[in-house]
């Protein structure tokens, strides 16, 4: 299994926060929404981005080279490469797929208007899909029977500024599907949304490194993992159907109860 994705359910369970504690002091402490840092390349020029990156539970790399994973991971840091980490391509081929999957790329991010067939096959890689905010509802619909592990949303307008039309975004791509829910924002959201950002079901966030502080996205992460356990997500579809399915069964019809003309 990916470890992202191992992260992702332990993330899930009742590992401290305002409701308990940590029963197992050698268990790592996930917050309930993840946090996963993009960076443009392969390289880390200061030091500071120890202390950052110490603060995340997974990396992505957004680069336009792919191919170029293996000979740049032997160069980077231990506090990077023992993290899990991805790689978020403008552009992906089969080719590029079946290379990161044998360099043991942890997860791969991919459009999904550019998305070749071998990138869905199971694997220990995790599978993300970038989903625009423009699809048809139809499609949207569609979503949750990709064989995919979760959906990237990408969003525009700033949390701070327009704070409910940010939500509707989220809420309506979140009404759609049940797989895990990978949200960048404009800019990093600060503490004071945490509650909501569980509330409409984020799994992970995407955050620039650059564009935050240590003092920033320690306070972020201290907060996520003061939230309360999230109460689990079950098949939206299958609960759908069993749910009408009762209701049917449950009423007993009655001659008396209709009018015939």
């Amino acid at each position: 299994m990916s470890k992202l994705l191992d992260k992702l359910e332990k993330s899930q369970k009742d590992y401290g926060g305002k409701l308990g504690f940590n029963k197992n002091t050698n268990e790592n402490i996930y917050p309930q929404i993840l946090i996963v840092g993009k960076y443009p390349s392969y390289s880390f020029k200061s030091k500071e981005s120890e202390q950052l990156v110490s603060l995340m539970d997974g990396i992505v790399f957004q680069s336009n080279l792919p191919n170029q994973v293996k000979d740049t991971l032997s160069s980077l840091p231990a506090y990077i490469t023992s993290l899990p980490w991805g790689v978020w391509p403008p552009s992906l081929k089969a080719t590029d797929v079946t290379y990161l999957k044998k360099n043991n790329c942890d997860f791969i991010v991919s459009d999904i208007a550019n998305t070749p067939l071998e990138a869905l096959h199971e694997s220990t890689t995790a599978r993300i899909l970038q989903i625009p905010n423009t699809l048809d509802e139809r499609i949207l619909r569609s979503l949750d029977d990709l064989p995919v592990d979760g959906f990237l949303l990408q969003l525009s307008s700033k949390l701070a500024v327009k704070p409910l039309e940010t939500l509707l975004e989220i809420t309506t791509l979140r009404s759609m599907v049940s797989k895990y829910l990978f949200v960048e924002f404009l800019t990093a959201p600060t503490e004071k949304y945490v509650d909501i950002l569980k509330e409409v079901g984020i799994d992970v966030l995407i955050v620039d490194p650059t564009a935050v502080t240590s003092k920033q996205l320690t306070t972020l992460r201290t907060a996520l993992i003061d939230l309360p356990k999230r109460v689990g997500r079950g098949s939206k579809s299958a609960a759908t159907v069993s749910q009408l399915s009762s209701l049917d069964h449950g009423i007993d019809y009655d001659d008396d109860d209709f009018e015939y003309d």
